[in-house]
């Protein structure tokens, strides 16, 4: 599903280059934009009346969900009406809420658990932000960028570098906070510092904000049904 996933097959599995083919996950857009118009429910409405910051996963360790709370504790001396919101469920859902409860952010962090239809929730917030130390081609980004969300992601193998910045090599890792194509990128170590700069100029510029949203829209069309199908049918 992504350049990086084959490369790791090709280095530690040995298996050899020319049986791999890469072909990347699709967004069904239609639906995506379809799905979006629903309004949220009168229960969560509140929440999206504050600048919200989403990140859609499961509540696992690799999806580093502890290190954007903790930036979010930090981003919050600038940005106070912010609300960080968590769009899944997993093993760590308690832990997590137990930081949540450490750093005295009951009232800005917002667990909804799965939902059936994150869409309502994507369109309704300021910048989706994807905090993982491994994926293999993160889908939420990509979702996330069909609803119009400006993108702040770690740069971990594989998938972040090769959606938000495909002129890029694909082995290169972000040293520092990289403003890209379609998106910003940023370390994996100490991401919490990096994390924390990046959303905040997201959150306080509004024209990189809003150049973002519309290269989110744009990079997402790559992804559409009709394109990648079209690679299957080549295969």
């Amino acid at each position: 599903v992504s350049l990086g996933v084959a490369d790791d097959l090709i280095n530690n599995f040995k298996i050899e280059a020319e049986k791999i083919k890469t072909i990347y996950n699709f967004l069904n857009i239609e639906e995506i934009l379809s799905l979006a118009k629903i309004p949220i429910e009168s229960e969560y409405k509140y929440i999206f009346d504050n600048p919200v910051i989403m990140n859609i996963g499961r509540l696992e360790k690799q999806k580093g969900q502890q290190c954007l709370i903790r930036a979010f504790k930090e981003l919050k001396k600038e940005v106070k009406d912010s609300k960080l919101v968590f769009l899944g469920i997993g093993g760590l859902e308690s832990e997590l809420k137990q930081i949540v409860r450490d750093l005295g952010l009951e009232n800005e962090v917002y667990f909804l658990g799965w939902q059936k239809n994150p869409f309502k929730f994507l369109v309704n917030s300021k910048v989706f932000v994807s905090s993982s130390l491994r994926e293999g081609l993160p889908g939420a980004i990509l979702e996330a960028m069909a609803c119009g969300l400006p993108i702040v992601s770690t740069d971990c193998k594989s998938g972040p570098r090769e959606i938000l910045a495909p002129k890029t090599d694909v082995k290169k890792e972000a040293i520092d906070i990289e403003y890209e194509e379609y998106g910003i990128l940023t370390p994996v170590l100490n991401s919490e510092e990096f994390l924390k700069k990046a959303i905040i100029k997201v959150l306080t510029d509004n024209k990189l904000s809003e150049e973002l949203r519309k290269k989110s829209l744009q990079r997402a069309n790559d992804f559409a049904v009709s394109k990648i199908i079209k690679e299957w049918d080549s295969l």
